[in-house]
């Protein structure tokens, strides 16, 4: 077989030239190339002549072979126009097929790139072209965005078609500053536009361009300006509200409820934590793990203070912090190793010692505890240490003092530091005054576990069963506390049944009840709610939902980060849109 046509099953696009060349080097291949045609038409007068003028050579850079780079030099004809009443007198010979105008790459070479730059975007399509080999030069991360912006796109028409079902949210060029809209066809899954802002004059606008009667649902969350968009340009569709926003919104004003009583909570957790836990089996081992956290936290608090001899400094709140870890790490260690010399399988282990199989192997292959050792990281002060340390043994114990002395040799520390620098060293009483919590190292009961409102909301939305039992005492206490906490974890457990079941029906009543609940909070959501009432009605009737939509906006996160940046709108409209294309 010729090697013209083992090239050309190869490369494809020179099946209509010559192969004159072929020139093998290190670092890359040169192949002469040359037209096969006799005659050319003038652009102008589309009259065709053979008479040949001159003769140039175009150097482009094409697809590698292998991992070498492939450079053509193509060798073309100026030719004659014959037309004396054509303004042209000679012109070049036209090969798009594989020299476009004012191009140095190939069809095939700029297609590849524009795919490498359309996946990876700027940086990133630029290291992958450089292990590619696409291109030995000339495929800067900005020439690569410039390939985005040229290329072929078809029209908005054609692009967005006769859409039936319409997804549409936001998504942030800037969380909290600016946003967009994002538009979605939920029968065929793909995105079909962007918009430059939220705002419903612009989706209204949108949607009057592109036929928006022909809209019959609309898949939105529970933002006003959307609905407002749809009401102007598609006031034929039906509004679907989504239902997760649904159950979020009601999250958060359970969220309101629960920091408006804080009060309850914190004497709930007041409560408890006074109260003496049952004599059970697993409050022993609780309390047993805890009264070592206790001790190892406090030091050898149980001796005398004449045996103790000179006062120690008190452990700060993160060297107790390590030592309650290390603590329930020896524990959990001497538990799996109990449970191994009872004779029980890693699984069984790992499921009574409430750990992973390959915690239960690591220890059981170590042979001994090994304990969680912090490497110390550098700190401000230890360039001083020795100046420092000499001038607390001379008696200097005033932190303001030393961080004069030290400015004046450099140090460019806060006073906060040096602070904290140096009160390990301090000891005897501490002085009179007010103290923050946790400073005192006097032994301190277990404190009851506390939590936030934000905590206390998924509490009570959890179902009972996935609760600990400190878990479900703290719910019971808080519920039995406060009747208003009681009705309304009742009520949103009611509605969020509702939701998922997409029992239509119980949404007037629910609403009815809830508004007579008198709770501020409550009775705010059910006004929302009744304000955007057809949206939420056809949320429980309708399959559509938003799940599509924020898919898509999590990729369009996912754009902006590999852009570093360069997520101009145009430029990252392209790149959503591109696979859509």
């Amino acid at each position: 077989m010729r090697l013209s046509c083992v090239l050309a099953a190869v490369f494809p696009h020179w099946a209509t030239l010559r192969l004159q060349a072929v020139t093998i080097e290190s670092q890359q291949i040169t192949i002469d190339l040359s037209s096969r045609r006799q005659t050319a038409r003038c652009p102008d007068c589309q009259r065709r002549t053979r008479r040949v003028h001159s003769r140039f050579t175009r150097q482009l850079c094409d697809l590698p072979f292998g991992e070498t780079p492939v450079r053509l030099r193509l060798h073309a004809r100026r030719f004659r126009c014959l037309n004396s009443a054509c303004a042209r007198q000679t012109f070049r010979e036209r090969l798009p097929q594989i020299a476009p105008h004012y191009q140095r790459r190939t069809p095939a070479l700029c297609q590849a790139l524009e795919a490498v730059s359309f996946a990876l975007g700027g940086q990133g399509g630029t290291r992958l072209a450089q292990c590619l080999r696409l291109g030995a030069s000339g495929t800067s991360r900005n020439t690569l965005l410039r390939l985005i912006r040229r290329a072929v796109f078809p029209s908005a028409e054609v692009l967005v078609g006769e859409v039936r079902v319409l997804g549409v949210d936001d998504f942030a060029f800037r969380r909290g500053m600016r946003y967009g809209a994002l538009l979605v066809d939920l029968e065929r899954h793909r995105v079909i536009d962007l918009l430059p802002d939220r705002e419903a004059v612009t989706l209204a606008r949108w949607l009057a361009h592109h036929q928006g009667d022909h809209l019959e649902v609309v898949s939105r969350d529970r933002g006003g300006a959307f609905a407002d968009g749809v009401r102007q340009g598609a006031p034929q569709a039906l509004q679907v509200a989504d239902r997760f926003h649904l159950l979020q919104n009601l999250g958060q004003t359970l969220d309101r409820l629960l920091t408006r009583e804080h009060r309850v909570l914190a004497h709930v957790a007041k409560t408890l934590g006074a109260q003496p836990e049952t004599n059970t089996e697993a409050n022993t081992e609780a309390n047993t793990e805890a009264n070592t956290e206790a001790k190892v936290a406090t030091g050898a608090e149980t001796v005398s203070a004449e045996e103790a001899g000179p006062l120690i400094a008190p452990p700060s709140r993160i060297e107790r912090e390590r030592a309650a870890v290390e603590a329930r790490r020896r524990a959990r260690y001497e538990r799996v190793m109990a449970l191994a010399a009872e004779g029980s399988s890693l699984r069984e282990a790992a499921r009574r010692a409430g750990v992973s199989r390959a915690t239960v192997r690591t220890y059981l292959l170590a042979g001994q505890y090994r304990s969680c050792a912090s490497r110390r990281r550098p700190h401000d002060c230890d360039a001083y240490a020795a100046y420092l340390r000499q001038r607390w043994d001379d008696g200097e114990r005033n932190s303001a003092a030393l961080l004069a002395e030290i400015q004046t040799q450099g140090f460019t520390g806060a006073a906060s530091t040096l602070r904290q620098y140096v009160a390990k060293w301090r000891t005897g009483p501490r002085r009179p005054g007010r103290r923050r919590s946790g400073d005192d190292a006097a032994a301190t009961p277990v404190r009851q576990r506390r939590f936030s409102p934000r905590q206390i909301r998924w509490l009570l939305l959890r179902p009972l069963e996935e609760l600990d039992h400190e878990e479900r005492a703290f719910r019971a206490a808080l519920c039995e506390e406060s009747a208003t906490i009681a009705t309304a974890q009742q009520l949103i457990a009611d509605f969020a049944h509702l939701v998922r079941t997409r029992a239509r029906a119980d949404l007037d009543p629910w609403l009815a009840t809830a508004a007579g609940s008198h709770i501020p909070e409550l009775v705010g959501f059910v006004r929302g709610v009744r304000r955007d009432y057809d949206a939420v009605a056809a949320a429980l009737s309708s399959p559509y939902s938003q799940g599509q939509v924020e898919g898509q906006v999590n990729r369009i996160k996912l754009l902006k980060r590999q852009t570093f940046g360069r997520a101009k709108f145009d430029l990252l409209r392209r790149r959503v849109l591109y696979h859509a294309v």
